[in-house]
């Protein structure tokens, strides 16, 4: 009996998770009976982690290089890379459009800060050169 009462439980813990991950649509149109929920296997947890991991978004990508751009400070462009905790394929992709290479022994933490080298160190080297404050 306990157990049942348990796996009931865990039922409905359950269904209140798909709930509450449901748009405010997609639950009315239950309520309306224009929509029914549908059991389906998952997907293993792998196959979903690698797929997303691969996923690289050009917007992402292209708002990343203006912040960077943008950056006054090395540290700021590393917060911003840590932030956006991009995987290894993105920030090969944010690399390219500093037309960088990224060799295959080169760790995510090398990639990051050469990026960061790249784009805001020698922008604040040549300021400091000059003799300018702002980095720019």
């Amino acid at each position: 009996m306990r157990d049942d009462k348990d796996r009931v439980s865990k039922l409905i813990k359950a269904m209140l998770n798909c709930v509450g991950k449901s748009s405010a649509a997609d639950i009315e149109a239950v309520l309306s009976g224009s929509a029914s929920f549908v059991i389906v296997p998952d997907r293993p947890q792998t196959l979903r982690a690698r797929s997303s991991a691969q996923t690289v978004d050009s917007e992402q990508i292209a708002a990343l290089r203006r912040g960077l751009m943008a950056a006054n400070s090395r540290e700021a462009g590393d917060a911003l890379l840590e932030k956006a905790a991009l995987s290894r394929k993105g920030l090969e992709a944010l690399a390219k459009t500093f037309d960088m290479t990224v060799r295959k022994d080169e760790n995510v933490e090398r990639i990051r800060a050469r990026i960061v080298a790249t784009s805001i160190g020698s922008r604040l080297n040549a300021s400091a050169i000059r003799g300018d404050d702002t980095g720019r």
